[in-house]
């Protein structure tokens, strides 16, 4: 049996991971250093999307899927795998410039640290919050029902519902 990390996200923002809108998956706190540099699963959760989304339009736009299919999302299921590249403390996010400023002694990788990340639409960037840097996204195509849980959960690709 060969167990993966996994974490649960809520919908949309999983699809979003799995379609490469959102390289940045933020939490409150920091990966366990072991988990840099290998693969990570993201499964949906089974709450329902919830009715107020800021930014619905370009996270439909993102998903290619209008608000009103949205109920065709994926739920309690692993939508798709990753490598888990790195982990970076915000230290400043620019909404204007569509920057996040990472601090360089919270950075968790095995690659130079990470100064400055374009592209972070998705997600609280807030002082203090973790970035986990998910590359090399693969969708799995169909999702794999799973229960999710909080946390980090090992996910047997073999078995899907644990």
């Amino acid at each position: 049996m060969v167990t993966i990390g996994c974490i649960t996200l809520h919908q949309p923002w999983a699809s979003l991971v799995a379609v490469g809108a959102k390289p940045f998956e933020t939490r409150s706190w920091a990966p366990h250093l072991s988990m840099i540099g290998k693969p990570i699963a993201i499964h949906a959760g089974r709450a329902p999307i919830p009715e107020k989304l800021m930014g619905v339009e370009e996270i439909a736009a993102a998903l290619a899927l209008p608000r009103a299919r949205w109920h065709t999302l994926p739920f309690g299921a692993v939508v798709c795998t990753g490598t888990l590249a790195g982990a970076y403390q915000v230290k400043r996010h620019d909404w204007v410039k569509d920057t996040v400023e990472f601090l360089e002694q919270a950075t968790l990788s095995g690659s130079e640290p990470i100064s400055m990340a374009k592209g972070c639409r998705f997600g609280d960037f807030g002082p203090g919050r973790w970035c986990w840097h998910i590359v090399e996204i693969r969708p799995i195509e169909p999702p794999v029902a799973a229960r999710g849980y909080q946390g980090v959960w090992a996910w047997d690709p073999d078995a899907g519902v644990p």
